[in-house]
């Protein structure tokens, strides 16, 4: 087994699972209580993701198309090296986003396409 592979077992890997949902969901850090980032508290995180279609290069993207979002998520999260697999599983996820909604629809899209290429093998393990 390549020493990439190591330090990842299925505890860590359900870990980080885990952790990049709440991120996106509602943000993660210190909420000053027991529980830490709790739903009743989202305004209160250290660490939350914005996903302001003014605000950030990949939701500005979305609104090109689906495909110029991953770009973007490929250029900023794996440098240009995003597998082409990869690629279509997240526009696929993209594509067939249900969302209640319509003024979430984009929102929604980013989350998704960003939990999966934060949740992949292939940006979990350093190439």
């Amino acid at each position: 087994v390549a020493p990439e592979f190591q330090i990842a077992n299925e505890s860590s890997v359900a870990n980080w699972t885990n952790y990049v949902f709440a991120l996106i969901q509602w943000g993660v850090g210190w909420t000053g209580s027991a529980a830490d980032v709790p739903t009743a508290q989202q305004n209160k995180q250290d660490v939350k993701v914005d996903f302001a279609l003014t605000t950030t290069p990949i939701a500005q993207a979305l609104v090109t198309s689906n495909a110029a979002a991953v770009d973007q998520i490929n250029l900023l999260l794996f440098a240009g090296r995003m597998s082409a697999g990869l690629r279509t599983r997240i526009l696929d996820a993209m594509q067939n986003q249900v969302s209640w909604k319509a003024a979430t629809r984009s929102k929604d899209k980013l989350q998704i396409a960003v939990f999966i290429a934060l949740s992949s093998s292939e940006y979990m393990i350093e190439r």
